[in-house]
């Protein structure tokens, strides 16, 4: 069954690269990461994060911590890769404990998917990303999910000022100075 509409956006994460080989036999540059996160009780009252290959960045979130890896994720080569690697838990703890003192007895690990669009050599990033790999077709990577709204916003606009149509109204936060030229997708 075909389907027509004027714009489409893509924006199922790692589905997306399915959608493009099935429906248009486009290899698209969609990478999985596979990352580690720890949750404990908070650890601090500020955020830690370094900015050094491996090392911890600690995020405060309520009455918990949640512990990441700077610029360290392992692509995955299948998408069912949910395996929590001890090696991982192991040096996150291990890092936390260089700064803080901490039971690492209540921690829980998870492993999630972090999708990424770009070129095998390039690195990954969480960086929101949109491409049109033909007119009127969107894909739209979020990176991280707290960026969604963002992006559902950015394409939007996009979408609306191509149709020549603005009964979205802006908010006060929405105008920029004239000279600013803000796009993602030059």
């Amino acid at each position: 069954e075909n389907i027509n509409f004027d714009y489409i956006v893509y924006s199922s994460g790692k589905g997306t690269k399915k959608i493009f080989e099935e429906e248009f036999n486009i290899d698209l540059p969609i990478r999985v990461f596979k990352a580690h996160l720890l949750v404990t009780k908070r650890l601090s009252r500020n955020n830690i994060y370094f900015l050094d290959e491996r090392e911890v960045s600690i995020f405060q979130h309520g009455d918990k911590s949640i512990i990441g890896q700077t610029k360290y994720n392992k692509q995955c080569l299948h998408d069912e890769d949910y395996e929590i690697e001890d090696d991982v838990k192991n040096h996150l703890i291990n890092k936390v404990k260089e700064y803080i003192d901490f039971d690492d007895k209540n921690v829980m690990v998870y492993c999630c998917h972090k999708v990424d669009y770009g070129d095998e050599n390039d690195f990954h990033s969480l960086d929101s990303k949109i491409n049109e790999p033909f007119n009127n077709h969107f894909i739209a990577m979020p990176g991280k999910m707290t960026e969604a709204p963002w992006l559902s916003d950015y394409i939007m606009r996009e979408i609306f000022k191509r149709k020549n149509d603005s009964t979205i109204s802006e908010r006060p936060c929405d105008k920029f100075l004239p000279n600013e030229n803000i796009s993602l997708l030059n």
